[in-house]
Formats: structure tokens, C-alpha cells, sequence
């Protein structure tokens, strides 16, 4: 479902980054000078966050690009790919941490109680005064002194850190207009004739997901069932093309994977309370502008693809 870049991205392991180290996590800070290029292209066996401390990081991943300023904590799944980079002749510092796998799942299910996955909730943060201040001066404060602990204490710290860091991203998890990013990814894909014409089957395709969660989320994020979303998409491309092209009623609703018309015209009358040739005739941007309202509901800001 991602966007890879094509070339194979190196993969890190855990164990192999401080092989000596006996802890199932180890935190980190990172600095990237004037001249240096930064980190390649990698994903991992494990999860990541990290705290941008100062600079503009240039992150790119799964294919797409953004800036992080201080403040932003990013969180990442082990099959993101991914990499950082600085802003010509210019430097920035993160505090990172690594989580092992096992660890960071135990430390998910006890926070969230298994109703939740680590896909599922909002990915990147900002914070700004006292709540980037705080964090930013406990990780310090770690990195430079774990080594003074017992083993114990470090254990007991280290995971407290990432409790805390984790309650942080789930504490934005129901702000308003919340999608996970897996969701706005498949949903923008299936915005495609060549996707949508396929159905649910094609829906499933593209996500490595199973059935359940999918449509689950789908319910529970947009309010609607997945044959419902395919359906609004089917719609709004049909419109697009009654009124942007002169091909016949029939050409547009197969074309859009409608291959009974009676269920199409019954769909589009139920819509639109009119005929789609009433509709091309009695055209008018209003009534357009009400067509996308469910779609522009359910994913605020986002434009609408035009037709292939």
C-alpha cells in the first residue's frame, strides 16, 4: 500500500546496533553538522520515535516528504522507510529512541488494553513550551546519565520514558477530524476509477490489513461501511463526468463499475433525488457543491481527484 522508493532501503536490527547494549530499548541524541549528509534511507525490526531538539529536519518516508522543526516528535512503525536530512549548510539534533519490538507491544497493550493498534493512532506531535521543555529535558537528562544507574533503574526509567512518550500520542488519538494515516492513504487510492470499478475486493487489495480492521475503522472513522465509501467515490466520478463530458448515461455509470444500471439509476436517483439526465440538464455548481458534501465531511481540506 505504501509508496516505496525503488531503491532497497537498508534494513537496521536491534540487536546489531549496540550489540552489547542489555536493555530492550536504547535512547540516543543525534546530531547531523554542516557537513554532513545526515541518515540513509532504512527501515527497521523495531520502533522508533524521535524529538526534533533544534534545525529543520527534511524526513522523508514511505516516499513522502516532510519538514520537522523543534518541537515535533515523530513516531515510527518498523516497515516505515525513511530517512533524515538537513537543510543546506544548516544542522539540527533529535533525541531519538529505539523499542524493541516485543517490548514496545507490551508497553501498547497496556495502555490501550489491545483496542487500539500502533497504526491507528496520530503519528506525528508538536509540542510547544512547558510540554516540549519537560520532554525534551528528561531525555537529556537520561542520555546523559543512564550509565550512573543500576540495572534496574534503568529499566524501570527507560520504559516509564516510553509510557509517557506513548500517552502522549494516544492523549491526541480522538481530537477532531483524527484519521489514521494507513486510512487517508487507502481512501485516497481508492478515489481512482481504476480502484474504485473493482469494489470491496479491490478496497482489501491494497492494504495489508485484515477485512475486520478495515472495515471496522472505516465504520468507526467515517461513519459508513466500506460499500458505502466505494459508492460515494463511484458517484462522484460519475457527476465529474455527466457534467464535463457528453458521453451517454449508460457509457459513464459502466465505466464506473456500475454493471447493472438498474441498481445504478436507483442509487443516483436515491442521491440526487433526480434521473442522472435530469441532473446533466438542470446542472448547476450548487448542486455539485452538495453532491461531495459527504466525502468532503468525512476528509476535511482534502480535493477531490479529477478524472482520469
Amino acid at each position: 500500500m505504501r509508496e516505496m522508493e525503488k531503491k532497497r532501503p537498508l534494513t537496521l536490527q536491534f540487536r546489531k546496533i549496540v550489540p552489547e547494549h542489555p536493555y530492550h530499548f536504547f535512547f540516543s541524541r543525534q546530531y547531523v553538522g554542516p557537513k554532513q549528509t545526515g541518515f540513509w534511507k532504512h527501515d527497521h525490526d523495531y520502533f522508533e520515535f524521535f524529538l526534533v531538539e533544534s534545525g529543520t529536519v527534511i524526513h522523508t518516508i514511505n516516499g513522502m516528504q516532510e519538514l520537522l522543526v523543534p518541537g515535533d516528535l515523530r513516531f515510527i512503525l518498523p516497515d516505515d522507510v525513511h530517512r533524515l536530512q538537513r537543510e543546506k549548510d544548516k544542522e539540527f539534533a533529535v533525541y531519538n529512541c529505539n523499542i524493541d519490538a516485543e517490548l514496545f507491544q507490551t508497553c501498547f497493550r497496556f495502555l490501550t488494553a489491545g483496542r487500539l493498534a500502533a497504526d491507528d493512532f496520530r503519528h506525528r506531535l508538536h509540542l510547544s513550551g512547558s510540554a516540549f521543555e519537560d520532554l525534551l529535558s528528561q531525555l537529556k537528562s537520561f542520555v546523559l546519565s543512564w550509565k550512573s544507574f543500576t540495572p534496574f533503574q534503568v529499566r524501570l526509567a527507560g520504559r516509564a520514558m516510553i509510557v509517557r512518550v506513548l500517552e502522549l500520542f494516544l492523549k491526541h488519538q480522538d481530537t477532531p477530524g483524527f484519521r489514521p494515516v494507513w486510512l487517508e492513504e487507502l481512501c485516497m487510492q481508492m478515489q481512482r476509477p481504476e480502484n474504485f470499478c473493482h469494489g470491496v475486493r479491490r478496497l482489501f487489495e491494497l492494504t495489508d490489513y485484515s477485512q475486520e480492521h478495515v472495515s471496522r475503522s472505516i465504520r468507526k472513522y467515517l461513519g459508513i461501511t466500506p460499500r458505502q465509501l466505494i459508492l460515494e467515490y463511484k458517484m462522484q466520478n460519475v457527476v465529474r463526468e455527466l457534467i464535463h463530458t457528453d458521453q451517454s448515461v449508460n457509457r459513464i455509470a459502466l465505466q464506473n463499475g456500475f454493471r447493472n444500471y438498474a441498481y445504478f439509476h436507483k442509487s443516483f436517483l436515491a442521491r440526487y433525488e433526480c434521473t442522472p439526465l435530469h441532473f446533466r440538464k438542470n446542472f448547476s455548481g450548487d448542486t455539485v457543491k452538495q453532491s461531495a458534501k459527504s466525502l468532503r465531511k468525512a476528509f476535511p481540506g482534502k480535493k477531490p481527484l479529477q478524472p482520469c
